[in-house]
């Protein structure tokens, strides 16, 4: 590691803040990556699909790790659709196994992208500084510049928009899962504090993400028990000594062997996947299990300890991005069983922002047996219907997703309650007011019956979203 490398906060917040007030012409040059059809999405994610989908790689200019002019790499993905004024949706992707696991590849989680832009949004998802085609080694999970990376390339979308004479309707959707959360969340402090006259956020939902850094992350990293995704803790050093200038050499943070695996990690020797597995297999042979600290210097650990004003403390102070208060409609959906973010990260972002005076802002563990890779589906799904019903209730644009007319009885009711009136295809939810899922189906015919045996006595929400448009109602179970 190189002090070159140190990006002071101050100096950062005044590049980020340049970029908000000259953001034009940030769009370099665009290649098409090929057209998905609604067939091929429907028969993958179902008859929640809207359109076929055409994907774009983008270069554009961001400010890289170095504070210099970098040029940066994403994916755009448009609707197959004419005379539609559409929203804009960022999804930021979870951890990839290397700069070339990324999105504008077509790899690396871009599916949720290509979901959204199915659904009816333009979508964007930034690679991220240091994956893709910019310079030198990821930040991970860097909150400066996961938002600004993410923020040049909107306005590099906007551009592209305008050069394809595609119609955009003014609202901003965000989102991310994981790492992606930790940068969703990111994105939206920023967009807020610095550029809520010209990119205001409509609502934002942010998945499964680690926004206690020096919390529930910091705790991850000291403590005794097994951790098998122990590449990520070695990330995070990396990434931190590297935009904070803190050590000029890794085996001040890690003892041998493991800092000569960092460092071919660092060098994009080899992926992520495999460092993992190289480090989990030492620490296990070493000794019996792997134990993320067992991997740091004993003097490194011992100063932490004592100083709680130690560099690395301090960096990860600076990449918590939960203690502020969202103004646009915020949910937190996050599953109680995951086994690589701890939920409690979720918790409480929710817990503290609610305490700043946030007026809509809510979490809910959305599939509580579910581990991390398990937790996608019901969270994006929770999302997706976060988000048709926020621009059912905008009365502007000229995407308005009409109500349906359904009708539900009995209610209250015991053994089942029917829904008549459906529409063609579509997806019907059953949740509890704690978010969880308890009942899913695909529309099959004009009525269907929901199942209520064994089911807690309670109030519930039943959520129907189609291509036609969407039904709320609250459904008490006796």
């Amino acid at each position: 590691m190189k002090k070159a490398f140190l990006i002071l906060n101050l100096s950062l917040s005044v590049l980020l803040l340049a970029a908000g007030a000259t953001a034009q012409n940030r769009l370099i040059k665009t290649r098409p990556m090929g057209t998905v059809t609604r067939d091929e999405l429907v028969r993958s994610y179902g008859p929640l699909v809207q359109y076929s989908i055409t994907t774009y790689k983008v270069w554009y200019l961001t400010t890289g790790i170095d504070g210099k002019p970098d040029t940066a790499t994403g994916l755009v993905v448009f609707p197959v659709v004419e005379n539609k004024a559409l929203p804009l949706l960022c999804y930021q992707h979870g951890t990839v196994n290397g700069p070339n696991d990324v999105p504008s590849v077509r790899q690396g989680g871009w599916e949720l992208a290509g979901v959204g832009a199915a659904l009816g949004y333009v979508a964007l998802a930034p690679d991220y500084l240091g994956l893709g085609e910019s310079r030198g080694f990821h930040p991970y999970v860097h909150a400066a510049t996961e938002a600004s990376a993410a923020i040049d390339l909107i306005y590099a979308t906007k551009e592209f928009a305008e050069n394809l004479k595609f119609p955009l309707n003014g609202q901003l959707f965000l989102t991310g899962y994981s790492q992606g959360g930790h940068a969703s969340m990111a994105l939206h402090r920023e967009l807020e504090r610095n550029y809520s006259q010209t990119l205001p956020v409509t609502a934002a939902a942010h998945l499964s993400g680690p926004y206690s850094i020096s919390g529930e992350t910091f705790k991850r990293l000291i403590s005794n028990e097994p951790y098998n995704y122990v590449g990520y803790t070695v990330w995070v050093a990396l990434s931190y000594n590297q935009m904070y200038g803190i050590h000029d050499n890794v085996e001040k943070l890690l003892k041998q062997p493991y800092a000569d695996m960092a460092m071919k990690f660092y060098r994009h020797e080899v992926g992520l996947f495999d460092l993992n597995k190289m480090l989990i297999d030492t620490l296990t042979k070493r000794h019996g299990k792997p134990i993320s600290r067992l991997m740091f210097q004993d003097s490194l650990l011992e100063n932490v300890s004592k100083n709680p004003n130690h560099p690395f403390l301090r960096a990860m102070r600076d990449n918590d991005v939960y203690d502020w208060a969202p103004k646009a409609p915020t949910r937190i959906f996050y599953c109680k069983a995951d086994d690589q973010v701890t939920y409690r990260n979720s918790v409480l972002a929710d817990s503290i922002m609610q305490l700043r005076g946030a007026k809509d802002v809510k979490s809910a563990d959305v599939r509580s047996n579910a581990d991390h890779g398990q937790c996608v589906e019901p969270a994006v799904l929770q999302t997706v219907f976060f988000f048709a019903g926020v621009q059912a209730q905008i009365a502007t644009g000229t995407r308005d997703l009409p109500t349906l007319a359904v009708r539900m009885y009995p209610n209250p009711a015991r053994e089942f309650a029917r829904l008549e009136g459906l529409p063609e295809s579509g997806q019907v939810i059953l949740s509890n007011l704690q978010g969880q899922v308890v009942f899913r189906s695909n529309i099959g015919d004009s009525y269907m019956d929901i199942p209520l045996k064994g089911l807690s006595k309670g109030m519930y929400s039943v959520q129907l979203l189609s291509s036609k448009g969407v039904w709320y109602n609250k459904l008490l179970v006796q």
